[in-house]
């Protein structure tokens, strides 16, 4: 955690923030579906909570894990609900799309500290922009989309709160010292498709965050696969094992790539993503090139020096 307190629990920022639109849950799904109060859902919080530690050590509980039914119902409510009109978030660019749509739609703005040559976060230039704004949210990517772990550079940076994003990392045993932390659920047998996700936080932030977004619902099929995954990764945590195993090998046939392409780099993001750069204008053709190779491929063409194309892994695939 980023310091003693509640963030979300401010009353000297109350003013602000009473006027914003309370946050609002996804659409509810049109097919079967199960609300959290009908016990599956917190079976598989429960779960959940049960692979996890908190940074001192001590177990975290199901009532510290909110479930949420997509990667932007979790950014909605452990970024956007830490924020109030006129806040300022720092990040580190380039950085996950819809974050930055979080901070904006909520009102507030951010201040981009950059990167350095090789991807990584420069803690001097995070240091500087925390000491310009004291009250900022740190939003951390782990892996981020440029190197394959932003925490340790923003480590000992005072916040306001902070923010760790691993929707996109492996099962994390330890959680990162944060306000809150974002997390996907992956089936191992397609770790390239998420199943659910969770916003985990001490539990009084939870149970306010709970209250913030309002009741949740989730297919039922959803929730009975995450529950039979949490329920084998309890009895055999050999599974995570064999799909990294399996991300690995695609992984080398998209360095394969890479390399081949002028002027191209593959820069390691976790073992669910990896992140390649081009010279400026090729993006395009490396997205063209890869997309049989992966899931998804996603070019960037704002960047002051290179491109980007962001490849997410199919282990499944050819």
């Amino acid at each position: 955690m980023s310091g003693a307190g509640n963030p979300w629990d401010d009353a000297g920022r109350f003013a602000a923030r009473r006027y914003l639109p309370s946050l609002q849950r996804e659409t509810t799904p049109l097919f079967a579906m199960t609300a959290l109060d009908a016990g599956l859902g917190q079976q598989v919080a429960a779960a959940w909570a049960a692979t996890l530690a908190w940074p001192d050590g001590t177990a975290a509980h199901a009532d510290e894990v909110v479930l949420c039914a997509s990667a932007r119902e979790a950014l909605a409510l452990g970024l956007g609900g830490l924020l109030a009109p006129d806040d300022v978030v720092l990040v580190a660019r380039p950085t996950a799309t819809d974050a930055l749509a979080a901070v904006l739609g909520r009102g507030a703005g951010f201040v981009d500290i950059g990167r350095l040559h090789d991807g990584e976060v420069d803690p001097q230039a995070a240091a500087r922009a925390a000491d310009r704004h004291p009250a900022a949210v740190a939003f951390v990517e782990a892996p981020s989309l440029m190197a394959d772990d932003d925490l340790d550079a923003w480590a000992a940076i005072a916040v306001r709160a902070r923010v760790v994003d691993l929707r996109h990392a492996g099962w994390p045993a330890r959680l990162p010292a944060a306000d809150a932390t974002l997390l996907a659920l992956r089936d191992p047998e397609d770790p390239a498709r998420p199943l659910l996700w969770a916003v985990v936080a001490r539990r009084e932030a939870a149970a306010l965050l709970a209250v913030i977004g309002g009741a949740a619902e989730f297919p039922v099929g959803v929730l009975a696969r995450a529950a039979g995954l949490l329920r084998s990764l309890a009895a055999d945590p050999a599974w995570a094992t064999a799909a990294l195993a399996r991300l690995a090998e695609r992984a080398r046939a998209l360095r394969d790539l890479a390399a081949a392409h002028p002027g191209g780099r593959l820069h390691a993001a976790g073992p669910l993503r990896v992140v390649a750069s081009c010279a400026a204008g090729d993006a395009d053709v490396v997205a063209t090139r890869w997309r049989p190779h992966a899931v998804a491929v996603a070019a960037y063409g704002d960047h002051p020096m290179r491109h980007l194309a962001v490849a997410e892994l199919d282990p499944c695939g050819p």
